[in-house]
């Protein structure tokens, strides 16, 4: 939560959406209320506002043996007078009676998006109304007709609209929520990079009015670094540092008004809103330098750069892709592996040649030139070898160098080879080894492969 106050009156920033909409019936009430033949309880009451206006005032109830349900459309007026209402007492449908709450504590928290109320950013506003011993049905919410829920709890959840519900130990039950959402600039997605680019598109009705910034910093579990960019055309990017563990940001206006936030690590669960760092983005960094310090062995190649569309052999010999189509058969017919693209043969982290990665592709360096290149790299791996391989390619930028990943599962029907020539590989400690057709069955306890040359 960003902020999050309490106070004896309901607070300014319920009374003036209410007064935004005085006059449009966008409110919609709904409350969950559990029966049994000597008494009833209120479970929760939401009033959430809706995108869309209901033009009649209306209200339905659906009357279960076990529990009841009812909506109601207000406008902010009548919800404003609802407030009032509350102050003498409320009778739900006939059913029950509300007491007046002994005192008022208004609580108010600014959500961020995918909070546990609902999908938006913005507000709830909450103020306990009961506190009575709570009757739950054990028994399915059942009737010819109506919907059909599996308990109250269930029912609970769905009816009032809220995103996620814990039973009865919920700290909204016994509640009235006003359920907020910010509509007129929000989050609306996101998308990290490999390479560690932050791409957010903000939405909203008036994204394109307000001047918008995104302002926040990011941890990489040394240092925090600033991270700061503006919203142009509903989109802004930001670049993350390496192994970033840690992000926080707000969605702010030139006025200094927050509109959205996001604040989260790594390692925690509960972030209070969408998930955007990538748990595999930090593997795989910390993977890169652990093989760097490693060095070659049975699970680790290290290989430069190399073009997708070159041939594999040449008038010299086999070429650098030959040897890592080699490789990853290698990798394949013994306990799987990984090529790091951009480590040298004395286990330093050089990144792969970007001039050659311009070069080859046409264009400046980019994500969109980076994933034409991975993609065409993983392609001509499947296609020059024989049978299935499960292999992945992934590019991670470790202090401004790229490093290309080709990861290597151990096949689960050996053995691989070259499509080309039929040739097999294993892995014999840090190197590749040749092996002929008439060895297979001994090494693979497999029979002899159909393709086989005799």
């Amino acid at each position: 939560m960003m902020h999050s106050f309490y106070s004896s009156e309901p607070p300014e920033i319920l009374l003036n959406y209410l007064r935004k909409y005085a006059f449009q019936r966008m409110f919609r009430r709904r409350t969950v209320v559990s029966l049994n033949a000597s008494s009833s309880s209120l479970i929760g009451c939401t009033i959430q506002w809706m995108p869309t206006e209901q033009k009649e005032s209306s209200q339905t109830d659906l009357h279960y043996s076990n529990a009841l349900l009812s909506e109601e459309w207000m406008t902010g007026s009548e919800c404003q007078e609802f407030l009032l209402e509350l102050k003498e007492g409320w009778r739900i449908a006939d059913q029950l009676n509300v007491k007046s709450p002994q005192s008022f504590n208004w609580q108010s928290q600014q959500r961020a998006s995918l909070n546990e109320s609902m999908n938006e950013a913005g507000w709830t506003v909450s103020l306990r109304l009961d506190d009575s011993q709570i009757v739950q049905p054990l028994t399915q919410l059942a009737k010819v007709g109506l919907p059909y829920y599996s308990d109250v709890i269930s029912a609970t959840q769905e009816w009032l609209g809220l995103r996620t519900f814990h039973g009865l130990s919920d700290s909204r039950v016994q509640h009235l929520v006003f359920l907020l959402p910010q509509n007129e600039a929000y989050v609306g997605s996101s998308d990290l990079s490999h390479e560690g680019y932050l791409t957010l598109r903000i939405d909203g009705s008036e994204v394109g009015k307000l001047g918008l910034s995104v302002l926040g910093k990011a941890w990489d579990g040394m240092s925090n670094h600033q991270i700061c960019a503006r919203v142009v055309n509903g989109a802004t990017l930001l670049r993350l540092p390496p192994a970033t563990q840690a992000l926080e940001f707000v969605l702010i206006d030139e006025a200094g008004q927050v509109f959205d936030f996001h604040k989260e690590h790594l390692h925690m669960q509960d972030h209070g809103g969408r998930r955007i760092l990538n748990t595999n983005s930090l593997g795989n960094v910390t993977k890169i330098q652990a093989a760097a310090l490693a060095g070659e062995g049975v699970q680790i190649e290290f290989k430069p750069f190399v073009e997708p569309d070159q041939r594999l052999s040449q008038d010299k010999g086999r070429t650098k892709l030959y040897e890592i189509i080699a490789t990853v058969v290698a990798f394949a017919n013994t306990v799987g592996g990984t090529i790091y693209l951009g480590i040298d043969d004395s286990c330093q982290i050089v990144g792969i040649d970007q001039e050659k990665l311009r070069a080859w592709g046409k264009e400046a360096i980019s994500p969109s030139l980076m994933n034409r290149y991975l993609g065409a790299l993983r392609a001509v791996i499947k296609d020059n070898i024989e049978g299935a391989v499960n292999v992945e390619v992934t590019a991670i930028l470790v202090d401004e160098k790229y490093i290309v990943l080709i990861d290597v599962a151990e096949a689960v029907i050996k053995p691989l080879n070259l499509r080309q020539d039929y040739v097999l590989y294993c892995r014999r400690g840090a190197s590749n080894s040749k092996i002929p057709p008439s060895q297979w069955t001994g090494i693979f306890d497999f029979p002899r492969s159909p393709f086989a040359i005799s």
